[in-house]
């Protein structure tokens, strides 16, 4: 299929069900901004890690879960996937650190190791 046979959506983002249907604009456009690029498979998705996909801005707990059901429904899922009884305190105390690094980051602070 060339780019020009794409139907695109009013956000200009597809709207073929392949490639984004399932998703929320909030979800394709976090995807589509990790990709950089806007048109993406389940396939392409499918190649990350979890922890990857969950670190992503704006993809919060329900964010993750509707973007893994939407890659299941097309016979993909992310990798490494825990499940949900293996996520644990530490891994979500970790989720929230990486977060709050980032918002210091985005928002001019430099963030440095503690001295020893």
């Amino acid at each position: 299929m060339v780019d020009s046979e794409l139907d695109l959506d009013a956000a200009g983002l597809p709207s073929s069900p392949e490639i984004s249907g399932g998703l929320s604009t909030l979800q394709r456009n976090a995807l589509a901004q990790f990709l950089q690029r806007r048109d993406f498979t389940p396939h392409d998705i499918a190649q990350f890690e979890y922890a990857q996909i969950a670190r992503l801005p704006k993809v919060g707990k329900k964010g993750i879960e509707a973007i893994r059901q939407w890659l299941r429904q097309h016979g993909c899922d992310l990798r490494r996937c825990p499940d949900a009884e293996q996520v644990t305190a530490h891994q979500r105390v970790e989720q929230r650190l990486d977060k709050a690094l980032r918002l210091l980051k985005k928002n001019g602070y430099e963030v440095q190791a503690p001295k020893k």
